[in-house]
């Protein structure tokens, strides 16, 4: 796909680093074109004309001044399923959609606009503070909600989760995005001492919030004849787990809420785990771990 673009917006695009040329991408991708071909002069060559035939067969390109440039996003993620292809040995990555399919939205935008959680008007300002301190600084991957009976904890917990599933629906392929295999499940996980004390406690009340958005019912709807769980869109589910040392195993946790109910402390029934051994369990490949205090 192609485009005539002026050269006022050939500076316009440049200052704001959308576009990048066809010679850079060629110029780059020379020396690893070498290297692939084992320095063979001509097949390297070869390669290199291959790559960018299937460059400007895949990404979105215009005409600026008699050049082609490229969207840098696109070049991004079609450089990247290169890369991954190559390093494993499997091209099938070079058939995977990349990037947003919609942009992403703030969590306040997301917890307060009628379009999404229609929450204005609901919830407080300090829980809103709070989530844009959670999802704005980059550097958090656990948190733990204490307070008294009412302070919102459960609240908190919804909306977080909510925004999590929502930042993934903006994906193309979440998976590859976070580099797992194509089709892979990705799993939110709430546990409690039992899974029907999950359901109860958390699950219930996030469902309603999901199935009462005009955003996930338009475009990320879950499977309607499934109540145990949320079943999305592109493998993606939130379960209510016991916290039973095997119930998180196999699964690819993207983020965990371990309920206050669960004790730090080591009961006496032997199924029970500790929340350190709960949390080594589910976090190898998680984002976030949402605790429960008293």
């Amino acid at each position: 796909m192609t485009s005539e673009i002026s050269p006022e917006e050939h500076i316009l695009y440049h200052s704001n680093m959308e576009w990048v040329s066809a010679q850079s991408i060629e110029d780059n991708l020379r020396e690893v074109a070498d290297e692939e071909a084992g320095h063979d002069g001509a097949k390297a060559v070869g390669t290199l004309q291959t790559w960018m035939e299937k460059l400007v067969g895949d990404c979105e390109s215009t005409t600026i001044q008699g050049a082609t440039f490229f969207l840098y996003s696109d070049v991004y993620h079609w450089l990247d399923n290169w890369r991954r292809a190559i390093h494993r040995g499997d091209y099938d990555y070079l058939k995977q959609p990349r990037g947003l399919i919609r942009p992403i939205v703030s969590v306040e935008e997301f917890i307060l606009s009628s379009e999404y959680l229609r929450q204005e008007g609901v919830v407080r300002y300090a829980i809103i503070k709070e989530l844009v301190r959670l999802f704005t600084t980059g550097h958090y991957i656990e948190a733990v909600l204490t307070g008294g009976i009412g302070i919102g904890k459960n609240y908190f917990a919804d909306l977080a989760l909510s925004y999590m599933v929502y930042r993934l629906s903006c994906f193309q392929s979440p998976q590859v995005e976070f580099d797992l295999a194509p089709g892979s499940n990705i799993v939110f996980a709430l546990q409690s001492v039992t899974e029907k004390l999950a359901k109860k406690v958390v699950f219930s009340s996030f469902r309603e919030k999901i199935l009462d958005s005009p955003y996930f019912q338009q475009n990320f709807p879950p499977d309607s004849g499934i109540k145990t769980e949320l079943k999305f869109p592109n493998n993606i589910s939130v379960t209510p787990l016991s916290s039973s040392d095997t119930s998180a195993l196999g699964m690819n946790v993207f983020a965990a809420l371990l309920m206050r109910s669960i004790s730090c402390q080591r009961p006496k029934a032997p199924r029970w785990l500790n929340c350190g051994e709960r949390k080594n369990t589910i976090r190898p490949r998680m984002s976030i771990l949402l605790f429960f205090g008293g």
